[in-house]
């Protein structure tokens, strides 16, 4: 008995050993147009196998890339379409590159940092106070993200006066909601099984 792991590795596990095996044989064929045939034929057989791919925009031209990967470029057919190159395969790509600033309050995040700089500039003081609201909600709620243990709002106002710079500030008598009210809400119910 063969196994598996002492038989040829497969190129794209997705299609399978019988698929690697029609591709080896249609490399074989002489006549082109049976080429052509066969390599349509591969083409069909790949598109059933691999049905999640028929959902994506462009699926027939990934199908004949995957045919000249797995034919590791030297199945000689007439491709409806320009196929990868063996060459654009393996490019690194471009290295991303990472901001150096540091965030004042890991637990709010750099959004909030921005948002919070953002919403200081703004003139019109009713809208100011709208926004205020939401965003010291959602600092709250960020904050129980982190930290799971109650939170005071006094807690949130200071780090609002110090991240706007003491430009946003709360209406007096303004306050979050409680603890266990944010809590009940981003929790998720429990899953109830029958017995």
């Amino acid at each position: 008995m063969q196994y598996n792991t002492q038989k040829e590795k497969i190129i794209l596990s997705e299609y399978g050993r019988n698929i690697q095996k029609l591709i080896d044989h249609a490399k074989t064929i002489e006549d082109r147009d049976m080429r052509n045939t066969a390599a349509l034929q591969i083409i069909k057989a790949m598109e059933i196998l691999n049905r999640k791919i028929s959902h994506i925009q462009d699926h027939k031209k990934i199908l004949w890339d995957h045919l000249a990967i797995m034919s590791n470029y030297e199945l000689d057919v007439d491709y409806p379409y320009q196929v990868i190159e063996k060459s654009e395969m393996y490019i690194k790509p471009k290295k991303l590159e990472y901001t150096a600033s540091e965030i004042k309050y890991k637990h709010f995040g750099r959004v909030i940092e921005k948002l919070v700089d953002e919403l200081s500039k703004i003139e019109d003081e009713e809208l100011k106070e709208q926004a205020v609201v939401y965003i010291t909600n959602h600092m709250k709620k960020t904050y129980l993200a982190w930290n799971k243990e109650i939170v005071q709002d006094v807690v949130i106002f200071d780090s609002l006066a110090r991240l706007s710079k003491g430009k946003l500030k709360p209406k007096d008598g303004f306050t979050l909601p409680r603890t266990r009210e944010i809590q009940s809400k981003t929790r998720r119910p429990r899953k109830r099984y029958k017995k």
